[in-house]
């Protein structure tokens, strides 16, 4: 009886930690299916514009809205716009300080 009972357990054992693996499984594919739908978000907010991707490059976090407009030669106005789709679209966050907004580029992974 106690040899039944062990093998018994044995086997709970190994099929828990059969499904274990499969969890792990699941839960990387899922990452790498999140990381893909990222990237593609991130390439779809960006497209084609060649402004909007001069203007992301630049979101380091060390320049103002106003260093950014000048260093793509752009009105305030016009970068706003596309800081703003940026931000909706989770790209880049906003810090502020005082009066400044300084745009960064948040890690996608």
């Amino acid at each position: 009886m106690k040899e039944e009972e062990n093998d018994i357990q044995w086997r709970i054992l190994k099929t828990l930690e059969d499904i274990s693996g499969k969890i792990d499984t699941l839960i990387f594919l899922q990452k790498v299916g999140e990381k893909n739908e990222l990237i593609l978000l991130k390439e779809q907010v960006l497209g084609n514009s060649k402004n909007r991707r001069q203007i992301y490059d630049l979101c380091n976090g060390d320049l103002t809205l106003n260093d950014i407009a000048n260093k793509v030669n752009q009105k305030l106005p016009n970068v706003s716009v596309d800081i703003h789709i940026l931000e909706e679209a989770g790209l880049i966050k906003i810090k502020k300080v005082g009066t400044n907004k300084f745009p960064q580029k948040i890690d996608l992974f």
